[in-house]
């Protein structure tokens, strides 16, 4: 069981940690515009967050001022939920994680193609890593998602077989 919770805590912090670091990020070039480390986090590894900041799909609500707070405590809350291993929050937290990889993953997908450039010439950015972050974090969630449903599964069959043939 503990193995099973474990599972589904690191779905769970991959997609909030990840949603976590690319606020940092944001937040980092912002601070400094000239870092090219700051650069390459945003328009490189974390694209399909800043996309999915700014295309007009429901995704722009999970993006704000406000959010990294919010992430922050998501992640404490993740933690907390498998530190006192309540099942129900932790499989709470993997499904949520699982919509919220899955709204990535369609923002990243069907989000506006059109890219403004500030160049004379077309700029093609390279969607590797980006995309192969969405994709890692939706198979971790879908991972952690499955495993959830799976021990609540098992519990329910569990007790009606209890129930039916008791001891």
């Amino acid at each position: 069981m503990k193995r099973l919770l474990d599972i589904q805590t690191c779905g769970s912090l991959a997609v909030v940690g990840a949603f976590t670091a690319s606020e940092l990020a944001a937040r980092l070039l912002d601070a400094h515009p000239g870092s090219r480390l700051a650069w390459y986090l945003n328009a490189g590894l974390f694209r399909s967050f800043e996309q999915a900041r700014v295309d007009a799909l429901a995704t722009n609500l999970l993006f704000g001022p406000a959010s990294l707070p919010i992430a922050v405590l998501l992640l404490v809350a993740i933690l907390l939920a498998r530190a006192t291993q309540f099942r129900f929050a932790v499989a709470l937290f993997a499904n949520l994680s699982f919509v919220g990889a899955v709204m990535l993953s369609y923002s990243a997908i069907f989000g506006s193609a059109k890219h403004q450039t500030a160049s004379l010439t077309v700029v093609e950015l390279a969607q590797s890593s980006d995309l192969l972050l969405v994709f890692t974090l939706v198979v971790t969630s879908f991972t952690a998602f499955a495993v959830s449903h799976w021990t609540f599964a098992t519990a329910i069959r569990a007790t009606s077989s209890a129930e039916r043939h008791p001891a």
